[in-house]
């Protein structure tokens, strides 16, 4: 049995609650959560391709499906560089030019930058509307289902860094 820690506790509280899935912006501080809800069978949907280089530290196989021509284009160029190389070292498959068709408990089924049909296994899904506010469509289709949708950050308009921090913080905070 896994030792027990405040990421188990949390998800299982959050599963007696009934909550099934949970939105988040990965960190490595925030992980014995993420892996408590994994293990308690709760989805978890995370905002930025950090969490990928991340989840590489932990040995998952990852692939990347990015509607624009490049991964991280808004990022500093420092930070940017860091994760490129430490994705291409950890053998993640970025696919650009890529659009998510649908999402199911077996993974992701998208086109690639050519049109074809493509599958992606996944047991845990990252969702991140990116640098343009383009989250609109996902967000009238969550809601069009009765699932509570809130926005913050770079999905209601492109912002700083901090800014957006803030404001997804105030998000969950007065949720």
């Amino acid at each position: 049995m896994a030792k027990l820690n405040g990421g188990i506790l949390l998800a299982q509280a959050l599963k007696k609650e009934g909550v099934e899935c949970v939105f988040t912006l990965t960190g490595g501080h925030i992980m014995p959560i993420l892996y408590g809800c994994r293990d308690a069978g709760i989805k978890v949907v995370d905002g930025r391709h950090e969490g990928a280089v991340y989840l590489l530290t932990k040995r998952n196989k990852i692939t990347i499906i990015e509607m624009l021509g490049q991964v991280a284009a808004g990022q500093e160029a420092s930070h940017r560089t860091r994760d490129l190389e430490t994705m291409e070292k950890g053998g993640v498959n970025i696919q650009t030019l890529a659009a998510v068709q649908s999402v199911s408990d077996a993974g992701v089924a998208y086109t690639d930058k050519d049109g074809a049909s493509r599958f992606a296994e996944a047991d845990l899904v990252v969702v991140s509307t990116g640098q343009r506010p383009v989250g609109a469509d996902l967000a009238l289709a969550l809601e069009e289902k009765g699932i509570k949708v809130t926005r913050a950050g770079d999905a209601m308009a492109i912002g700083k860094i901090l800014a957006n921090v803030r404001s997804g913080f105030l998000a969950g905070y007065d949720a």
